[in-house]
């Protein structure tokens, strides 16, 4: 370990951001341009983005320093079922740590269809949760090749819980909750639209009765159950209606 990442420097970079974050004026694009140019200079970080989940299952921007506005556009949004770093974080609530550009390009091969940053060599992508349920995701980029280490894994970990907590502090709506109670095996969401259909058909109501309920045509009711049943991983009715009691998504 280098001078600059010791224990020592890492837990200094800590305390600083503590600090920062208990100042009353701190914005999120304020907070991403402190951890590219002083809370994650120990890694060289040249790039930071702040990522929230929404209920629709799509992962946009919020906030992001060191990048330039046509590529967070080419960022706009995408789907959380997407094989991304970003996703997979958010998904499996972990850290992902990818310290060369061949791993992005075998693990993650979609990520050629986004405009990236090529003097980058590291990508660390770290979940966001608020409230206890997945919101989003803090994106690393350094211009340095870093291997993880157990220090660096848990000073990226410990950022990454700080800014969890500073975002549910002042979110007032803008970041929203999102249950992974309703996310099914492959990062999909129900719609509001199923969840609601999911609960008549928990309360015994037939295809009929649910599209007169809701003012849709039956067909579409037939629809989104099978959509229902495919994001649940479930063969039929009866199988939905279980596993979305036991998720208590359904009456």
């Amino acid at each position: 370990m280098s001078d600059k990442t010791d224990a020592a420097s890492l837990i200094n970079s800590i305390s600083d951001l503590s600090l920062y974050l208990a100042r009353p004026e701190v914005t999120p694009s304020l907070l991403s341009q402190y951890l590219a140019l002083k809370t994650l200079a120990p890694i060289a970080a040249n790039q930071i983005f702040i990522s929230q989940l929404h209920p629709d299952g799509m992962v946009r921007p919020v906030d992001s320093f060191g990048y330039s506005e046509e590529q967070m556009q080419g960022w706009n949004e995408y789907p959380l079922s997407e094989n991304l770093p970003v996703s997979d974080a958010i998904r499996n609530d972990q850290l992902v740590w990818l310290a060369d550009r061949e791993d992005w390009e075998r693990d993650y091969p979609e990520l050629a269809k986004y405009p990236g940053e090529l003097s980058s060599q590291t990508f660390i992508a770290i979940s966001i949760d608020i409230f206890g349920a997945p919101a989003g995701a803090l994106g690393i980029m350094s211009k340095s090749q870093v291997h993880p280490t157990p220090e660096l894994i848990s000073f990226v970990a410990a950022i990454g819980g700080m800014v969890g907590l500073y975002l549910s502090r002042i979110s007032q709506g803008r970041f929203s909750q999102v249950s992974r109670l309703n996310m099914g095996a492959n990062g999909e969401f129900l719609t509001p639209r199923q969840m609601r259909i999911l609960d008549l058909m928990a309360q015994s109501y037939t295809n009929p009765q649910i599209a007169k309920e809701l003012g849709f045509s039956e067909s579409t009711v037939r629809q989104e159950t099978m959509r229902i049943y495919q994001i649940l991983q479930v063969s039929g009715r009866k199988d939905a209606i279980k596993e979305a009691q036991r998720r208590n998504i359904a009456s």
